[in-house]
């Protein structure tokens, strides 16, 4: 056993903790990132202060990624000398944060989506109805983004780069923004129910490489902030049901899905706006064509948005803008309404059961088409076979 000391330049000590063994002097230490309205925390107990039913006091500094921490003194009128300490850190739960692991949430669901087929975003549902979730894991800094989007009024503790950052109780139908490039800490007091998407730094140059836009330095949120947004509102509200049926979830919607969010944040909160005449025309009738040929065939939506393109010899980008002044509506939506007029060919002219007409329009099963078909006709389909 020995104390723990911090020494002058001249050797002297000038303080000395309490002589206990420097293995209980540094109990526990944990490290995380942020959920919601929260980010990373490192918190360490002392043996000698801890007493039950105390809360240990949080360290505001930001933490040490070689595992070592400095204890730091700093006497009036002298120069700041430091000692360092070896104390354990949690290690990184993977090497990326684009599931979330490090927020130690079990049963998230994560559906993925192409940003121009050049980069992918992601979007995680996580949820936990008791309060209490404490600090996460250590999140790994990378040139990326997440942005937060609460279904339900949250609150907790937040740090960015050490220092505290006073916040009010995050409400259910707004986001918040992390960038990962940043040491985010916190502590998850309350219950939460939350979209986590992660937004890679590559899926904001291919808009620039893409669409024309302005290099997007950064996303111009103030840490901590509680955004109001009435688009990124309406886009998760579309997102939700793949989170409940991902295996349904139709590639070309997802793929449209990411695009609109990324462009509208680089647009609105990365001043990025479009330097390139923006296409007005539609698509030539060959192109129109290839793309709905292809698009048909595949009608179970396991179809990228790039790939048509390609085929159409141009970029998704244009492709969308093309496919959607030449028929009205997007390619998912096309798609979608293409399952339904297939299907209701089949019910008027065959006697086929309905989970095999589902399985031919593209539908995963019969209760996936049953729905899909009363939320676009108002009926079901057993109930539009009596009526034809």
């Amino acid at each position: 056993m020995g104390a723990v000391a911090i020494k002058a330049g001249n050797g002297s000590a000038v303080a000395t903790a309490k002589a206990i063994p420097v293995s209980r002097a540094v109990r526990r230490l944990r490290l995380g990132t942020v959920i919601g309205g929260g980010a990373l925390v490192m918190r360490s107990v002392h043996a000698a202060d801890h007493r039950p039913g105390r809360e240990p006091d949080l360290v505001s500094q930001p933490p040490i990624l070689d595992k070592t921490t400095l204890v730091t003194l700093q006497r009036s009128g002298a120069t700041e000398r430091t000692k360092r300490t070896r104390i354990p850190v949690t290690k990184r739960s993977s090497a990326s944060n684009d599931q979330m692991e490090y927020l130690r949430v079990q049963g998230g669901q994560t559906v993925r989506a192409s940003v121009l087929d050049k980069s992918v975003i992601t979007a995680t549902r996580l949820s936990r109805d008791t309060p209490n979730h404490g600090f996460v894991d250590q999140h790994v800094p990378e040139d990326a983004f997440m942005m937060a989007y609460q279904l339900r009024d949250y609150q907790g503790d937040l740090w960015v780069d050490g220092k505290n950052v006073s916040a009010p109780a995050f409400q259910a139908g707004n986001f918040t923004l992390y960038d990962y490039n940043r040491s985010w800490q916190a502590n998850m007091k309350s219950a939460f129910d939350c979209v986590n998407f992660y937004i890679s730094r590559a899926a904001l140059t291919a808009l620039e490489e893409d669409l024309g836009t302005r290099r997007v330095e950064t996303l111009n949120i103030q840490p901590g902030g509680d955004v109001n947004d009435q688009t990124v509102r309406g886009l998760v509200s579309a997102l939700l049901p793949s989170f409940a049926r991902p295996d349904q979830a139709s590639r070309l919607f997802l793929d449209h899905l990411g695009l609109a969010l990324c462009t509208h944040m680089a647009v609105t909160y990365g001043e990025a706006s479009q330097s390139r005449p923006v296409h007005t025309g539609g698509l030539a009738a060959w192109q129109l064509k290839r793309a709905t040929e292809i698009m048909d065939a595949k009608l179970d939506g396991d179809l990228q948005v790039s790939e048509v393109a390609h085929a159409c010899g141009l970029s998704p980008s244009y492709f969308s803008r093309a496919f959607k002044q030449s028929t009205g509506m997007p390619p998912y939506k096309w798609m979608l309404k293409r399952r339904i007029d297939k299907a209701m060919q089949l019910l008027r002219a065959t006697r086929l059961p309905l989970g095999e007409i589902a399985l031919d329009c593209g539908f995963s099963d019969q209760s996936h088409f049953t729905r899909v078909f009363s939320a676009a006709v108002g009926t079901s389909p057993g109930q539009w076979r009596k009526t034809v």
